[in-house]
Formats: structure tokens, sequence, C-alpha cells
């Protein structure tokens, strides 16, 4: 149970760094 929770607290991570991530390039090529 531990390790899914750690999962699921890693893929939402991922998906908002990979958000942030997206943001950062867009405002540097501006």
């Amino acid at each position: 149970a531990l390790i899914v929770e750690f999962l699921g607290k890693f893929a939402s991570t991922v998906r908002l760094s990979w958000q942030l991530w997206i943001a950062s390039i867009a405002l540097g090529f501006i």
C-alpha cells in the first residue's frame, strides 16, 4: 500500500513538474 501511495504522489509530482517545464521553456523562448 505504501508503494502505491508513493507512486501516486510521484506521478502527480511528475505531471505538475512537466507542466512547469513546458511553461518555463515557453517563457524562455519569449
